[in-house]
């Protein structure tokens, strides 16, 4: 069983980060799901039946999946060592953690130097700046290969209509890193796409 869950997790991560990966989820008896991609979120951690579950959306790139990996694994830190305290999603707890597990996992690989940038510039804000987290974020999805006919919803214009896992939409305000947006056939209805979300642009 951890042979297969090493040979499928071994592509989807940066060299020499493997074994870290791997003992943690071991160590701790946390389930992985490679799930496809969605609109709201990388990666998510939950709690189902009093387990752990950690989900990472199946088109990143290894340096992407990676920094995912360790944001989500920083959650289940958070939730074994204070519940059942209360604590923030991304309050001081959740940083502590995910400041240190970068310290322990980001010295096994090289990370490309724009990547370090960004990272170093979101650590140094102690993960509190919305732009750094959005530029470390642009800066991951420049190492994934983009679908041929496809854009970021970043790159259109408000009023445009796009089409996304075959429903059409129209673009609306943006609010930070999200954009709100229509669907032509709901039009009282919003929803909400990471402006970094890539989409098929209808003329």
């Amino acid at each position: 069983m951890e042979e297969d869950f090493r040979k499928g997790l071994a592509p989807l991560l940066p060299e020499g980060t493997l074994d870290f990966i791997v003992n943690f989820f071991i160590l701790n008896k946390v389930s992985l799901t490679v799930t496809r991609p969605r609109t709201s979120r990388f990666g998510s951690f939950q709690l189902k039946n009093r387990r752990s579950f950690i989900t990472i959306n199946n088109n990143l790139s290894p340096f992407h999946f990676f920094i995912v990996m360790l944001h989500e694994m920083a959650h289940y830190l958070t939730y074994r060592d204070y519940h059942p305290r209360k604590t923030q999603p991304h309050g001081q707890e959740w940083k502590n953690n995910f400041k240190a597990l970068l310290q322990q996992a980001t010295p096994l690989t090289t990370l490309p130097q724009p990547v370090q940038q960004a990272l170093d510039n979101y650590v140094a804000s102690n993960f509190s700046s919305a732009s750094a987290k959005f530029a470390l974020n642009a800066v991951l999805l420049d190492g994934q290969t983009p679908k041929s006919g496809t854009v970021k919803i970043l790159e259109l214009p408000e009023g445009a209509r796009f089409r996304f896992r075959n429903k059409l939409f129209t673009k609306q305000a943006t609010r930070r890193s999200r954009c709100i947006c229509k669907r032509v056939t709901e039009p009282n209805k919003l929803y909400s796409f990471h402006l970094l979300t890539e989409v098929e642009e209808v003329e």
